[in-house]
């Protein structure tokens, strides 16, 4: 709607029926008053036209000097809807309870917008808000922006920037993660060795603080003692006469072996679709979604023939009835200037399905087993670790089927331990 026809209604409108001698002298008067005047046409010796309440007010006077006639056809626009029910007290209740309603809602948030987000799911995120008690719904004066910045860049490292602002009812949160892994680290003066993370075997040793206690080519076991942040300090004839405590830091790789594993029924639950479609509507309110199915003349028969049985009348031998698979697409209800609605209302297409259970061919194990095995490979691979075998293999037992990728990594494998002494430290104090 332009904002031409806006203005219209707002300042209402009236289409005149003008008869007389000079119709054209009228027009011109009304140009030269500023009177505006659209959609003129002739009918018959009339003409019809359009123009604003508060400008045919002013036009009498032009009438009478032109010698014309003006005749009201219609009425329309808001100041007409006000005239005709200022005597239904309901109407102007409603209307101003439609407008409180509107400034009810207008102080809380309905939609919460992420951008920028990668490495986290917006589900992962929403989880993160709702420990902090911020979810839709919230009122925003509960809100503090800065505040909420804050607290998502202490809580997630590789999270550089943040920017969040409240608009309309809508919560913008804008995220820039980092490019880099964030690397383990301790509070800063706190002292600490190095122990392997798994069973490996050592292929690069680079120590920047601690004492090594193995190199390259090397074997260890899980939990070893890598680097040790004890530095003793020995005299001349190198007897250890004392130590110091240091926050050992190194790079330690190694070559050691991963194993992923995932089970699957053999047997599955296959759904074919018939071809049969009906529609409806859905309304979703908060966490409740309502349903509602258009009935065609074959489901109101079948409604019939079952409220017949149900009250005695005759008995049919039992059949499934058939199941459903509801696809709806959501759109939120919203205002102009991101004023969100806590209502969404969605465009439902039920598609009838045929249930049975059919077992897995070896051709879908193989391609599962595939897939799973890559999708365990990728995940390793964005955490920044080398692959250097992968083998993966399908065990049947029963009803079940299990697989298994076997993996040969080259990663860091040290992990930050306290040393023995700080532990032993750390509990007396607890006790």
């Amino acid at each position: 709607m332009s904002m031409a026809k806006v203005r219209h209604l707002l300042h209402g409108i009236v289409r005149l029926n003008m008869r007389g001698t000079s119709p054209e002298r009228f027009l011109n008067l009304c140009t030269l008053a500023g009177l505006n005047v659209w959609q003129v046409k002739k009918e018959q010796e009339n003409l019809l036209f359009y123009m604003e309440i508060r400008d045919f007010k002013r036009c009498a006077p032009l009438a009478r000097k032109a010698g014309v006639r003006l005749h009201i056809v219609e009425k329309r626009g808001l100041p007409v809807f006000l005239w005709r029910n200022r005597k239904r007290k309901g109407w102007a209740i409603s209307f101003v309870l439609f407008f409180l309603l509107l400034l009810f809602l207008a102080q809380f948030v309905w939609e919460i917008d992420w951008s920028g987000n990668r490495r986290y799911t917006e589900s992962e995120l929403n989880h993160y808000l709702q420990t902090l008690q911020i979810e839709e719904g919230i009122p925003k004066k509960r809100i503090s922006c800065a505040r909420l910045e804050e607290e998502l860049r202490e809580s997630f490292e590789d999270i550089t920037w943040v920017s969040v602002r409240l608009h309309g009812t809508r919560l913008f949160i804008r995220l820039r993660e980092s490019e880099v892994p964030v690397r383990q680290e301790v509070e800063s003066g706190e002292t600490c060795d190095l122990t392997a993370v798994s069973d490996a075997r050592i292929t690069s040793v680079v120590v920047r603080s601690g004492i090594p206690l193995v190199q390259a080519g090397d074997t260890v076991e899980k939990g070893q003692l890598l680097v040790s942040g004890t530095v003793p300090i020995t005299d001349d004839g190198g007897e250890e006469i004392s130590s110091y405590r240091v926050r050992a830091d190194a790079d330690i790789y190694g070559i050691r072996e991963r194993v992923g594993r995932k089970e699957l029924p053999l047997w599955r639950e296959m759904r074919t679709e018939t071809g049969k479609k009906r529609y409806g509507i859905a309304l979703e309110a908060g966490t409740h979604t309502f349903y509602w199915k258009i009935p065609e003349f074959y489901d109101m028969i079948e409604h019939t023939f079952d409220m017949a049985e149900r009250w005695g009348f005759f008995r049919r031998s039992r059949r499934m009835k058939p199941a459903w698979t509801i696809r709806t697409e959501y759109r939120k209800l919203r205002l102009p200037l991101d004023f969100y609605l806590p209502l969404s209302v969605g465009w439902s297409e039920y598609r009838e399905t045929s249930v049975c259970e059919k077992r897995y061919t070896e051709p879908e194990l193989a391609a599962l087993s595939a897939a799973f095995q890559k999708e365990t490979e990728e995940k390793l691979i964005e955490k920044g670790v080398h692959i250097m075998a992968s083998d993966g293999r399908i065990l049947i037992n029963g009803g079940v089927c299990h697989f298994e990728v076997r993996l040969q990594t080259e990663e860091p494998i040290q992990v930050v331990t306290q040393g023995e002494q700080q532990r032993n430290e750390h509990n007396r104090d607890n006790d």
